[in-house]
């Protein structure tokens, strides 16, 4: 279970905090600054997300660009383009361990 397994398209991996926590954050680093405006997640198929934010890294600083209650098998959201390098999933509260299948991001 490792971070990787996040953006490898593959929902069969995944990636775990430690096993105590029950919040937790991952970030995925694009290499470069890009605007994107789209987001797809799933924490498949434990579903143990009760809270979390998507952020982005806006100069120098975590900007929330939304909040969520559940993630499930697949949830996508659209939103007004951030232009950032590095994106974060902040899991806020989960049921157990937090887990998360895939973090993909969209643009134009």
């Amino acid at each position: 279970m490792t971070k990787a397994a996040i953006t490898d398209g593959d929902y069969t991996t995944s990636w775990a905090a430690e096993e105590k926590a029950r919040e937790a954050w991952v970030t995925v680093d694009l290499q470069k600054e890009c605007e994107v405006s789209g987001v797809m997640l799933s924490d498949a198929p434990w579903h143990r997300t009760k809270a979390f934010d998507l952020e982005g890294r806006v100069d120098g600083q975590w900007k929330k660009i939304a909040e969520g209650t559940t993630i499930g098998d697949r949830f996508d959201l659209s939103y007004v383009p951030v232009k950032a390098r590095l994106f974060r999933l902040n899991i806020r509260h989960a049921t157990d361990t937090p887990t998360l299948a895939e973090f993909q991001l969209f643009g134009k």
